[in-house]
């Protein structure tokens, strides 16, 4: 399944351009990151200042999920998508008895391998 993430692009001129995350959210749909792009344009209006110059949603493939392995559980309830494997490790990090392991899996505290890591 393609997941999608928002890029702001500034022209610089000259065939310049340069691009950069908007949130460094990883979408499920393509609604969502449209949604991104939306509330960033309300705030811009909302704090007055100037919206970024462009707007790209981006395929993000392939990507990676902080759930467990095992029961399929999240540690926050809640379906995150990442981009690299090194993001899922540092997310789990944060939820207690969470594992991601080197070999590409996560396990929650009720799944954890007796061996440990």
């Amino acid at each position: 399944m393609t997941h999608y993430r928002v890029l702001w692009v500034l022209d610089l001129g000259d065939d310049d351009d340069v691009m950069s995350e908007l949130s460094g959210t990883v979408h499920r749909t393509r609604d969502e990151a449209q949604r991104e792009i939306r509330v960033d344009q309300a705030w811009s209006q909302y704090l007055n200042r100037k919206p970024a110059a462009e707007f790209v949603i981006w395929p993000c493939d392939p990507v990676f999920l902080a759930r467990c392995g095992e029961c399929g559980d999240y540690p926050d309830d809640q379906y995150r998508a990442f981009r690299d494997w090194d993001h899922i490790a540092d997310y789990t990090r944060n939820f207690p008895g969470w594992l991601a392991t080197s070999e590409r899996t996560v396990f929650c505290p009720r799944h954890l391998p007796a061996h440990g890591w």
